[in-house]
């Protein structure tokens, strides 16, 4: 005998699943390009650093442990390698960027995982439910000076909170008759809303858990006006005092900014791909020469 009613999905075995999840391994490929961008930046001092020494041919000389050689010549053969491996490196980096922002950034698990994982996540001890995320590390070699992360994220959040709440009093102001807008530049919402979308960009792919996240971003919602809005509606309004917000309305927040950095993410690199071959640029030509 048959029957309508849907089956209920199996029950999914959190200790299974993969060590690193989807988004995870996303913010993992932008730690990658961070090293990168460090080795990038090596590079290039080390070839600053090889010119002065060409320049300075008098000081310099060959060992006697193979043919002879002229010291200038020598520096010259350093630096044409150096050359050729930051270019290898650079386009290492353009690759992982493009892989990111095709294909990464749109992987994620199914809801029936995510659930899974935030109902396991709640039966850890406060201490251990964000452990594994704090534990990765950028490298041996590669170290953030101390704090300037979170320096960064604070400094951010401020100027976007001073703006929102400019575009609020005004708004407000204008409602009551207090001044008029025709002072006021058409484009400022749009670039707040880019703020929000930086700011929530910032957020996403930091340490901070889930929870924190959200409350971080439902602050700087509280401060904008309501046309600008975007972790909040009618049916989920923005608390009235976000940092002490419930978990689970922190989390929703954060996911909603996930998929808003996302779908950004998603539209920006298509537009751009979309402008690079009308100009006819090649695949490693970010912009037209000047």
């Amino acid at each position: 005998m048959t029957t309508n009613e849907p089956q209920q999905p199996a029950e999914i075995d959190v200790g299974a699943l993969p060590p690193k999840g989807p988004r995870e391994l996303f913010r993992q490929l932008r730690h990658t390009q961070r090293r990168l961008d460090g080795l990038i930046a090596e590079l290039r001092d080390l070839s600053a650093d090889y010119q002065q020494l060409r320049a300075r041919p008098e000081l310099l000389r060959i060992d006697e442990l193979g043919a002879p050689l002229d010291p200038v010549l020598a520096t010259d053969a350093v630096l044409t390698d150096l050359e050729a491996v930051l270019a290898r490196v650079s386009s290492a980096h353009e690759g992982v960027e493009q892989l990111r922002g095709r294909y990464a950034s749109r992987l994620d698990y199914t809801w029936d995982v995510v659930g899974a994982v935030a109902r396991h996540r709640e039966t850890l001890p406060t201490e251990d439910r964000y452990r594994e995320a704090s534990d990765f590390q950028l490298s041996d070699a590669w170290h953030w000076p101390p704090n300037v992360a979170e320096r960064a994220r604070w400094s951010l959040t401020t100027f976007v909170e001073v703006q929102a709440a400019i575009a609020t009093c005004r708004e407000r102001t204008e409602q009551l008759g207090l001044s008029e807008n025709h002072d006021y530049p058409d484009w400022h919402d749009g670039l707040l809303h880019g703020l929000t979308i930086a700011l929530a960009c910032v957020v996403v792919e930091s340490e901070l858990s889930y929870e924190a996240g959200g409350r971080r971003l439902l602050q700087v919602e509280r401060l904008l006006p309501p046309h600008l809005r975007v972790l909040s509606d009618e049916d989920e309004p923005c608390p009235e005092d976000p940092a002490t917000a419930s978990d689970e309305r922190a989390r929703a927040a954060h996911g909603r900014a996930v998929g808003m950095v996302e779908h950004q993410r998603h539209a920006d690199y298509g537009n751009w791909q979309f402008y690079k071959q009308l100009l006819g640029l090649g695949p490693t030509e970010h912009i037209p020469a000047d």
